[in-house]
């Protein structure tokens, strides 16, 4: 093992050269930096270093130390650099290697293996979870071929994990809300606002939110629509050119737009059929709840209210409950509206199946244009891409991807990042697949979670 240490620090054109000892008595923390020349060497240990694993399996967990944030973009580039280590180590390594210093050597590269094993919302979805209690055998051989999956299922995963995690906070500020609604209690705006400058702010960056808006299925029917209204809302006040703090504003509107439909009884809001003329009454009313809510905040949230009071409200005097007209509904009420319908169609409902991307914007302007603002329906159609960057679809071939690049000639025939087959399998190397260049190939959905592990 000397003679190995020797020749890695004297190697000035080795890719492990500097890397060092691990320092003894001391538990190494994890850097995927180093996987390569820890893997190489790992895969070179005698093969009796898998008994010594197994023996030392609760020692290898203990050194897993704290969970670290992983970086994905780099690792399969050292991978393959790790592969380039001289021929002449392995001899060298044989010739000295001892069973204290297999262990020691061993441990970094079982704690990375793991901590990519048991990461839950990592990239590399279905790896497996090791089972507890059981010594699990660590296969050097497939370490390659797991950084490959995992590069390639995820190339954006923290800009992923912040929208997750805003509409969460989302999800948990609103459920407080309608909670003191359906109890005739007051309620603070403070938490939701800080939601909406969230929403603002990853917008502004990345279409993560859009695409979760989007193609996500509803978890319950009433928060999920207030968030995903309040997302498609502040988009399109975005191709308006509004303001930061005008988007403020909207986004705040427009996450407390249906605050009243908390008030809605589940069965009626669930209900397959159609509705009787009573149900219909009874969910005319919610705006009214919802503003007498808001008004119980105080003069600082009459804005908001009067907001709400409009959202129904359609262009050429359709909507409820006034009947206003054109101009008469402020805009950021005309704006939610469009937003709320768009968001409709994008999801099931008791009594349908939804809409695609492209099937809902035509939809809009075939069936409904009649109801909004010509103005902010064409602000739609410019901001809103049929299928935004991020997008992940199922093709008819069976296969699942991910839009790279749309053709704002041909908005329904995206490029693809292919990375999953017909079973649900990880491509070892994802392939571009342009549907503009090919009939043969088309998209037929917008891909659930479940389809995408």
């Amino acid at each position: 093992m000397a003679r190995l240490n020797e020749l890695v620090r004297n190697q000035g054109d080795s890719p492990v050269r500097g890397m060092g000892q691990p320092k003894k008595g001391k538990s190494q923390r994890v850097s995927f930096r180093n996987i390569e020349a820890n893997a190489t060497r790992a895969a070179s240990v005698e093969p009796d270093a898998q008994s010594i694993l197994e023996a030392d399996q609760s020692q290898a967990e203990a050194e897993k130390g704290k969970p670290q944030r992983v970086s994905f973009r780099n690792i399969e580039a050292n991978v393959t650099r790790a592969a380039s280590v001289e021929p002449d180590a392995q001899s060298i390594l044989e010739a000295d290697q001892s069973q204290a210093e297999a262990e020691k050597e061993l441990s970094p590269i079982v704690g990375a293996v793991e901590l990519a094993r048991n990461q839950g919302d990592s990239p590399v979805r279905g790896m497996g979870q090791p089972k507890k209690g059981k010594p699990q055998r660590v296969s050097f051989r497939n370490i390659e071929a797991n950084v490959t999956r995992a590069a390639a299922v995820e190339p954006d995963a923290q800009s992923i994990l912040e929208a997750d995690q805003l509409q969460a906070k989302a999800a948990m500020e609103l459920s407080l809300i309608v909670g003191a609604v359906r109890h005739a209690q007051k309620f603070s705006l403070d938490g939701i606002t800080q939601v909406v400058h969230g929403f603002v702010d990853s917008l502004s960056q990345s279409d993560q939110l859009l695409v979760k808006a989007i193609s996500v299925e509803r978890s319950g029917l009433v928060i999920s629509n207030l968030v995903n209204t309040a997302i498609l809302s502040i988009k399109i006040g975005m191709g308006l050119k509004y303001t930061h703090d005008d988007l403020l504003r909207l986004g705040l509107a427009a996450i407390l737009h249906d605050l009243g439909m908390g008030l809605i009884p589940d069965d009626i809001l669930n209900k397959q059929g159609p509705l009787s003329q009573d149900e219909r009454n009874l969910i005319k009313r919610h705006p009214e709840q919802g503003v007498q809510a808001i008004r119980r905040l105080g003069e600082d949230a009459a804005w908001v209210a009067d907001i709400v009071s409009q959202e129904h409200e359609r262009a050429g005097g359709q909507g409820y409950p006034r009947g206003l007209k054109g101009s008469e509904i402020h805009e950021y009420a005309q704006i939610i509206g469009l937003a709320d319908t768009l968001e409709a169609l994008l999801h099931t409902r008791p009594y349908r199946k939804r809409f695609l991307p492209y099937d809902a914007v035509r939809e809009l302007v075939v069936k409904e244009k009649a109801l909004f603002s010509t103005r902010i329906l064409k602000c739609l159609i410019q901001q809103f891409s049929v299928f935004p960057l991020g997008t992940r679809v199922q093709l008819n071939t069976g296969e699942i991807g991910e839009v790279v690049e749309v053709h704002p000639q041909y908005p329904l025939r995206p490029v693809i990042r292919v990375y999953m087959d017909p079973s649900r399998v990880v491509l070892r190397e994802p392939r571009l697949e342009d549907l503009s260049k090919t009939m043969l190939v088309h998209i037929t959905e917008v891909a659930q979670d479940d389809q995408q592990e």
